[in-house]
């Protein structure tokens, strides 16, 4: 539009001339009118030109004015992660997911690939999940994440949760993760290792209950009622029943680089229609057999106990868990088994790994400097575990293991991990026993 300014101002001076400057009849004109006139064409010419920019300053205006901001309007935006969030701050919503691809090379004693199964190399989508979730209205939460990895589609999570101003803090209903185990309770997106320990094999994973929890800056309680469930949410039998508890406590912390966790869980179960329970897992790599494994065993109920402790001191963290299940069945001896691990992680260059005071357990490792093109390291972090699993006593005689894990894990940024495991392992089946080493590398994102 400025381009009609010179425009218009040129037609205003023909008009001028023609009307003013040179008159119809033929009357001379003297110096001191022509003067003038020409004082009265520069005032009009200017009046014109500051009309027309008033005219364009007004249209541009209108053009650039942001409409007036409302308090449901959602704002877009990445927070390690796609957000969606109202002016108000009532209503949050998340989209996210993960993408975690494993590759391994196992090498096993032939008795155990003879007692077994032959160990070989892989590679897998170890976990590719989607997620929607957020707040609503500031007080109530929802989350639905779904897990793509392996043959079939499979139900993660589905609950609601309502955040009351009572002491009850915050009810969740749903499919959901029972409230036991430190590393159990940690996502995989920000364990250490690869592989959660063996002592996992005892705690009980997601399904459908009701359960109640709140916290404060140094402590959390959660207590629920569970039934046991399928990959795809469903019950699995009229009986069987968990009820879960867990807590926790903060006897030092210091601006989240510096702490002392403390914790304990407890859960007593119900067996469901058959009146049977089974063990069995991996020896620090998914790829490779499960070594260990009860088989079916008898019981009317069982107890677990998990103790949990775990330090962090700027870059270097320590974390242990102690893990037990007692069962017991008419007219035969109770069962009990155990495990337990120890961890340690330093990180080169300096970063500390991140606690949640919400619900007492790690999270996200932020990279001081990201890894980019132009500059940055990443988050570089040494790992060591040892680890033991007892699954024999009595008549179930499902063998021990004990394995020490060794890792380097590279933060690239935020969003973006490589990390690197070596495991040896010792495997004790009676007949046969001997060691397995496994070499395993993982590809992840989340968001």
């Amino acid at each position: 539009m400025k381009n009609l300014i010179p425009v218009t101002s040129f037609l205003v001076i023909l008009l001028f001339m023609s009307s003013t400057v040179f008159p119809k009849d033929d009357k001379p004109v003297s110096n001191a009118e022509l003067v003038q006139l020409v004082k009265d064409l520069q005032a009009r010419i200017d009046a014109q030109d500051k009309l027309i920019a008033n005219l364009i300053h007004a249209a541009d205006s209108k053009d650039s004015v942001t409409p007036e901001a409302k308090p449901n309007d959602l704002n877009v935006l990445w927070d390690n992660g796609l957000r969606l969030n109202a002016n108000d701050g009532n209503t949050k919503l998340r989209l996210g997911g993960r993408m975690m691809y494993d590759v391994g090379w196992t090498s096993s004693d032939k008795d155990l690939d003879d007692a077994i199964e032959n160990s070989k190399d892989g590679a897998e989508l170890r976990y590719g999940r989607l997620y929607f979730g957020g707040t609503l209205n500031k007080n109530v939460s929802f989350k639905a994440q779904y897990e793509f990895a392996g043959s079939t589609t499979k139900l993660k999570d589905a609950f609601i949760a309502l955040n009351t101003l009572s002491p009850l803090g915050t009810i969740t209903t749903g499919q959901f993760k029972e409230p036991f185990g430190l590393e159990q309770l940690t996502s995989t997106k920000y364990t250490t290792f690869m592989e959660r320990n063996t002592a996992n094999v005892f705690a009980p994973g997601r399904n459908a209950g009701v359960m109640v929890s709140n916290y404060s800056d140094r402590s959390t309680f959660a207590i629920g009622v569970f039934r046991p469930t399928d990959s795809n949410g469903q019950i699995l039998s009229e009986r069987g029943y968990h009820g879960t508890g867990r807590i926790t406590y903060l006897p030092f912390f210091e601006n989240n680089k510096k702490l002392i966790h403390l914790g304990a869980a407890f859960s007593h179960q119900t067996t469901r229609d058959d009146n049977m329970i089974k063990y069995r897992t991996h020896a620090g790599n998914h790829l490779a057999p499960k070594y260990v494994n009860t088989g079916d065993f008898s019981a009317d109920k069982y107890n677990l106990i998990g103790l949990e402790i775990a330090t962090v001191n700027g870059p270097f963290s320590f974390q242990s868990e102690y893990i037990s299940s007692s069962s017991s069945a008419s007219g035969a001896d109770d069962v009990d088994l155990s495990g337990y691990y120890s961890q340690v992680s330093y990180f080169l260059t300096g970063e500390s790994r991140k606690y949640g005071q919400v619900r007492g357990i790690f999270g996200r490792v932020k990279p001081k400097n990201s890894f980019t093109s132009t500059g940055g390291t990443g988050a570089w972090e040494l790992v060591c575990r040892y680890e033991s699993l007892d699954l024999s006593d009595g008549i179930v005689t499902g063998g021990t293991v004990e394995d020490i894990t060794l890792g380097i894990n590279w933060y690239v940024n935020p969003n973006v991990r490589f990390m690197w495991n070596y495991v040896h392992a010792n495997v004790d089946l009676d007949v046969p026993d001997g060691n397995s080493d496994s070499i395993m590398m993982r590809s992840q994102i989340d968001f």
